[in-house]
């Protein structure tokens, strides 16, 4: 009873505020405002549109992410919205969908807008499509472009590393030991790195001793426990090969490799040097 009359006053104290024409005019500014929204969430000018592409690609989905993608760098009323889209959509075309010839288009349209920091990127990302064509000499122009126009970035020296390896894949020894200097200079973090690929370069060449320098001037700076092993394995095949056996035998106790191996490069080399005594 007093539920049903407690129901009754609140109709009535609602009509007295509220007439009835205005609830429901209220009601439809609801409902459209409602449809506007969904509306403008789906639409590519929305600007949560990037939120929904990279929504869809999470959930397995970069077709629709990439028509997604594309709708707002063609729609979207914000520049920056647009260059993203645009670079986001490239790398979708590449690595998702294989489409190389058409994640190429937009790179290059990056490129050529001028916006430093995703110029860099899409140079970047055109190198890593010139690696998987097998094509490291263009691989390698891309990757310095990419440092070019963005030499303070985060990435540069990464990008001028992924240069100078390109160019040693490539064959070209010279090249790639002068980008190498070139990232030793630029970025202190990757210095121990370019000694190490220089050293390894001077060693390929049949420059035993430029390359011992490197190599010892290497473990002075890594950090990197694997790295730092290559560089005294290197400086051991060094010694070995200028003919101070007595120095690689020293050296190989630095040297972080299983004990049946290290003890199998020992072997090796007192046989050499038993050799070379009876010479």
């Amino acid at each position: 009873m007093y539920g049903g009359e407690l129901s009754r006053v609140r109709s009535s104290l609602v009509d007295l505020l509220i007439p009835r024409t205005h609830r429901r005019l209220w009601a439809g500014v609801a409902v459209l405002l409602g449809v506007g929204a969904v509306v403008l969430w789906a639409s590519p000018a929305s600007p949560t549109a990037l939120s929904r592409a990279d929504a869809l690609l999470g959930k397995g989905d970069p077709s629709a992410a990439a028509r997604v993608y594309d709708a707002i760098a063609l729609h979207s009323p914000w520049r920056g919205a647009r260059t993203e889209a645009l670079y986001r959509g490239a790398v979708v075309y590449a690595r998702d969908l294989g489409d190389t010839e058409t994640a190429r288009t937009r790179l290059h349209i990056l490129v050529e807008q001028g916006d430093s920091a995703r110029a860099a990127s899409a140079w970047e990302e055109i190198g890593h499509l010139r690696l998987d064509e097998d094509q490291p000499r263009a691989a390698a122009r891309a990757f310095r472009n990419a440092w070019e126009v963005a030499p303070d970035d985060a990435r540069a020296g990464q990008r001028l590393a992924l240069a100078a390896r390109a160019r040693t894949d490539a064959g070209d020894t010279q090249s790639a030991d002068r980008l190498w200097v070139e990232v030793g200079n630029a970025e202190a973090a990757l210095r121990g790195q370019a000694l190490l690929a220089r050293a390894e370069i001077h060693l390929a060449d049949g420059d035993a001793e430029a390359a011992l320098g490197l190599y010892e001037e290497a473990t002075r700076t890594l950090h990197d426990w694997d790295q730092l092993t290559v560089a005294r394995l290197g400086m051991v095949t060094c010694l070995e090969r200028l003919g101070d056996l007595e120095g690689a035998l020293a050296q190989i106790d630095g040297v972080d490799l299983p004990p049946d191996v290290i003890e199998a490069r020992r072997a090796g080399l007192r046989a050499r040097q038993s050799l070379q005594g009876t010479l």
